[in-house]
């Protein structure tokens, strides 16, 4: 613009949404000889210090407010550490509670003298219990006081940098006629809109790198039985009111969400429950489950492979057998046995696992006209047989050894097959077995 259409880059500014993407402008600046002005960084630091003192008022105002509670519950440090807050979230999931009931719950534990029922070490379990009171307090400050006593009170529970404390509280002055804690509420609309916005006077020569922060795009939050017309009508409604921007966000359109109600996901029917690392996590077992073992021929000999059926009918478990304890088949069939086991008991389908399994190819061998690549191929045919429908678990066996009208085996009239302990016969020079196609020469 500055050179075709001879505007001054003084009058000319790039915003970005975060100031990690202003260095590949600047840069880009440097290397077609134009001056870039960015904001001073000494108001980066006053924003972030706004940002947290406003995080404390937003938690005072609702105790439920997450995303602030978890800003400000390190900040200043109080030796409340990350794994300290992934304990503190696991007791939310496995009590289906609330992160400040669950920070109630630690400071009342403490205080009686009793363990701790997330399980914390005492040192942090004691700097936890501290700074739920020290939120209790606060939450009783703010909501009894106007606005600018109750920014004094917030400024001396956490505040980092005086001065921004200072400003804010002249802010909040013109609030103190409302009742609170309506003052503080519109309070921090007010800090939402100011705390964000970077202001200085341009020069003629010098384009202006300007970061936009709150005030420019808003979340609205949708519930998940939300319709594209909904969101339409949202973008629409932000136009026609001239905002600058919006960003919609449907409630489980995500596996992992920033806030969420405890039970909401399977109310909607979503993705099964998730560890706090965000795997799957494998369901209990049974005490007693029901299952098909077959007996498939590999090239490293006979293979026994147990699927276990869960109550809808869909493999659960695989368990597989082959060779001698301790040997180098058995450890890797035990390996491929194990890895597709937790698979399926953690919701994966069996078709993928099938998919991958088969075709790998070591040593092949037939077994009832079916070639068999290798153990995990063998892993494989016996679970598509299952999953799909070929065999059931409550299929019922009349006979080991079903006669075969089409077929005229000869008499079997030798000794017992060292595999499947069959009787086997001779023919031509050599023991062979009807069942398992075990042979030996004579």
């Amino acid at each position: 613009m500055a050179r075709e259409e001879g505007i001054a880059p003084g009058r000319c500014a790039v915003l970005v949404r975060t100031n990690r993407q202003a260095s590949p402008v600047i840069e880009a600046c440097r290397r077609n000889g134009l001056e870039c002005r960015t904001p001073d960084p000494d108001k980066s630091r006053h924003r972030k210090a706004l940002e947290e003192l406003t995080a404390y008022l937003k938690t005072a105002a609702n105790p439920r407010d997450g995303l602030s509670l978890e800003r400000i519950i390190n900040a200043p440090c109080r030796g409340i550490e990350p794994r300290t807050m992934e304990k503190l979230q696991e007791y939310c999931r496995r009590a289906e509670t609330s992160l400040p009931e669950a920070l109630q719950a630690v400071r009342q534990a403490h205080e009686a003298g009793e363990p701790c029922p997330a399980g914390l070490p005492p040192r942090c379990a004691a700097a936890v219990a501290g700074f739920s009171r020290a939120l209790a307090n606060l939450i009783q400050a703010v909501n009894r006081r106007p606005a600018s006593p109750a920014v004094a009170a917030t400024a001396t529970a956490g505040a980092k940098d005086p001065e921004t404390a200072a400003d804010l509280a002249e802010i909040a002055g013109a609030f103190d006629s409302m009742p609170p804690p309506e003052g503080i509420r519109e309070l921090l609309q007010s800090a939402a809109l100011k705390s964000g916005q970077d202001r200085f006077e341009p020069e003629e020569n010098s384009l202006n790198l300007i970061t936009l922060h709150q005030a420019v795009s808003k979340t609205i939050n949708m519930t998940a039985e939300a319709t594209p017309e909904d969101v339409a009508a949202a973008y629409i409604g932000a136009w026609q009111g001239g905002c600058k921007g919006i960003t919609i966000y449907r409630d489980g359109s995500k596996e992992r969400q920033v806030l969420s109600v405890p039970g909401q996901q399977a109310k909607n029917g979503a993705a099964p429950a998730l560890s706090g690392a965000g795997r799957p996590e494998p369901r209990n077992r049974p005490q007693s489950i029901r299952g098909v073992t077959d007996r498939v021929r590999t090239g490293h000999g006979n293979m026994y492979v147990t699927v276990n059926i869960d109550e809808e009918g869909k493999p659960f478990e695989v368990f597989a057998n082959q060779g001698k304890a301790g040997g180098g088949d058995s450890a890797q069939i035990e390996a491929v046995s194990r890895l597709i086991y937790l698979a399926l008991r953690s919701g994966i389908p069996a078709e993928p696992i099938i998919e991958q399994m088969q075709g790998i190819t070591c040593c092949t061998a037939w077994d009832k006209g079916v070639q068999v690549k290798s153990g995990p191929d063998a892993i494989a045919i016996t679970l598509r047989r299952i999953a799909g429908g070929g065999r059931s678990a409550e299929a019922v066996q009349p006979r080991l050894m079903p006669p075969d009208p089409e077929r005229s085996a000869p008499a079997a009239d030798g000794p017992h097959c060292p595999d499947c302990n069959s009787r086997t016969y001779f023919q031509e020079g050599s023991v062979k077995c009807p069942s398992c196609g075990w042979n030996r020469c004579e």
